[in-house]
């Protein structure tokens, strides 16, 4: 089948800043007038809850369309030099990492094994960002370094997840958790096959539709758990000591996510690439 590859691409990145902003200002709207901050609880009915839901769903149901008619678009591993200068989006993930470990560590009222294998991952994750942010301009396609940062930001995403499901079942934060679980869910399944996608010799589409989808999403959901909280908190709804740890992560990313799809989709003719 033969179509505008194209012009989808840049549906899909219309799509996604279409719908990013409308679930973070719904998002947002839910926190201050229809959600109980501290409980997840609803406290009154309001348009934006099934706002958000419509939004959130049809932009997942229309990117994946949108992706399976560009799984044959070739991908490539690099990130172009010209768009972040030298090694931002590395240290940025690294910053939102370790504000994750301080606000969870603080926050924890007692350590569990699953706790401690999570913030084991994390900093051997921070330290990963820095030294692929730092040796950037030395980076190769296929390095031991880039594979072992994404086996261990996935096996992060993993513990995090059976995290919430087991250290914080007994939350009723269930309006929150529902987006943790989604971000961890495609964070992980990205940067599993983002690994992957850099031992390819060159652009390929082996694993297209699940980086553009995966990214997408991991984006999407990334953006509407950490920005709304950050709003509010910064308005008062809700206290700095109860600030979403995930939010300190999810927003980095969420930006490195949405840079992977936005620089695949948007790029023309190669440029010299280099990994983050």
């Amino acid at each position: 089948m033969k179509f505008n590859s194209r012009g989808l691409r840049i549906i899909l990145v219309a799509l996604l800043a279409l719908s990013i902003p409308c679930g973070i200002i719904f998002r947002v709207m839910q926190l201050f007038y229809a959600i109980d901050y501290e409980t997840g609880f609803y406290k009154e009915w309001h348009f934006s809850l099934p706002a958000l839901d419509i939004t959130l769903f049809s932009s997942a149901a229309l990117t994946l369309v949108l992706v399976f008619f560009l799984k044959r678009v070739p991908l490539s591993a690099g990130f172009s030099k010209g768009w972040f200068g030298v090694s931002l989006l590395s240290f940025l993930c690294a910053a939102g990492l370790a504000g994750q470990l301080i606000l969870q560590t603080m926050q924890e009222s007692g350590w569990s094994v699953l706790m401690l294998v999570s913030a084991a991952l994390s900093i051997i994750c921070i330290i990963s960002f820095i030294a692929l942010g730092i040796r950037q301009d030395q980076a190769l396609p296929g390095s031991g370094a880039f594979l072992f940062r994404n086996i261990v930001l996935t096996l992060w995403c993993c513990s995090e997840m059976l995290l919430v499901f087991f250290d914080h079942s007994s939350e009723s934060n269930t309006s929150e958790y529902v987006f943790v679980i989604l971000f961890l869910y495609f964070a992980s399944l990205f940067f599993v096959k983002y690994g992957k996608l850099a031992f390819y010799n060159g652009p390929t589409h082996a694993t297209t539709f699940s980086l553009l989808a995966s990214g997408s999403l991991m984006a999407l959901f990334g953006f509407v758990l950490s920005v709304p909280n950050l709003v509010a908190s910064c308005y008062g709804v809700a206290s700095w000591q109860s600030f979403s740890p995930f939010s300190c992560v999810a927003f980095p990313l969420a930006v490195y996510g949405l840079v992977f799809v936005c620089m695949n989709c948007l790029r023309s003719g190669s440029k010299k690439e280099f990994h983050i």
